[in-house]
């Protein structure tokens, strides 16, 4: 398949809309150039690519499985924000040193991520709910590999 977006610029972390009938997706970071991230919707049966409108910059979006929420991080991988679909209305949900990997529960009920403070520091696991209350501990996985990483 060809890129979603023709501009050169790079694309990924895709996600699929809950009825599968779009693709979300965000500019991956470049080298050069911080400060230009989107999220862009492609309509895979028009092939018509839209920007969702974001508050601040953001990638790596995540649609939870109900369809109702779609989840991005700053670009910096400082903050989390929550879409509410219905609404269209972005809310901040947490602000940590550092936050990747999100994956939403089976129910759209919660998030989860990895935070690590900074270099060298123990990654703890994190869940928040679609109400966006304090971030919650759930666990260290210092003890744990991540995939590829030897």
């Amino acid at each position: 398949m060809d890129e979603p977006f023709p501009t050169g610029a790079d694309q990924g972390v895709p996600t699929w809309s809950a009825d599968g009938r779009s693709l979300i997706f965000g500019d991956l970071k470049a080298p050069a150039g911080l400060g230009r991230s989107a999220i862009h919707r492609l309509d895979l049966q028009t092939r018509a690519v839209s920007a969702i409108p974001v508050p601040v910059d953001m990638w790596s979006p995540r649609m939870s499985p109900d369809g109702k929420y779609i989840a991005a991080v700053t670009y910096d991988d400082r903050g989390l924000y929550l879409r509410d679909n219905r609404q269209n209305i972005w809310r901040k949900c947490a602000s940590l040193a550092f936050l990747e990997e999100l994956a939403w529960s089976r129910n759209s009920a919660w998030l989860q991520f990895e935070e690590r403070a900074r270099q060298g520091a123990a990654r703890t696991l994190y869940r928040v709910s679609t109400q966006c209350e304090e971030p919650r501990g759930v666990m260290s996985i210092e003890q744990y590999s991540l995939v590829g990483s030897g």
